[in-house]
């Protein structure tokens, strides 16, 4: 049997039907890039912090009832300083109204240090939900973006030493 080699034209024509696969891998990851930057830029979807939110409330209701335990001080904490940091970049107004909660749980954790069941006081009762509402309104209308650079910016504070401590007089 001989072996037939193809034409010059027979060639050509089979190099122009070879697909580029270098070309084809470098705008195909050039377009997910693109849509990662979108994704991470866009407002949250109505109801896809939702299940962040019941949690944080959940937690919430766990510390009122006196059922609560430091995993669930740690979370309202946690979001409560986001919501603080998000504020920042709003308003000053609005960075008062969540501090005012961030000032309850350091009370919480004063009272817990002193031997006390976790739980609020009269005060954090009312301040406590409006910073919660406060940070669900500011994730709700902030993109995923702006929520890592906030979480970021938290752990940038905490290793800075930027923490509010609750005395245990």
């Amino acid at each position: 049997m001989t072996n037939i080699k193809p034409n010059r034209a027979q060639r050509r024509a089979a190099q122009h039907q070879k697909p580029r696969t270098d070309r084809n891998w470098r705008t195909l990851a050039q377009a997910t890039v693109w849509a990662q930057i979108i994704d991470q830029v866009r407002p949250y979807d109505p109801g896809e912090m939702v299940e962040n939110f019941v949690q944080i409330r959940c937690a919430f209701e766990r510390l009122r009832t006196g059922a609560g335990d430091l995993v669930d001080a740690d979370l309202l904490s946690t979001h409560i300083n986001l919501g603080i940091i998000r504020a920042e970049q709003i308003d000053p107004e609005l960075v008062e109204l969540i501090g005012l909660g961030q000032q309850a749980m350091v009370r919480m954790a004063a009272r817990h240090q002193r031997g006390l069941p976790l739980g609020f006081d009269g005060q954090g009762l009312q301040d406590v939900p409006t910073a919660i509402e406060a940070f669900e309104v500011i994730a709700q209308v902030s993109s995923p973006m702006q929520m890592q650079q906030a979480i970021a910016e938290m752990h940038r504070r905490i290793r800075g030493g930027h923490v509010l401590r609750a005395d245990a007089s």
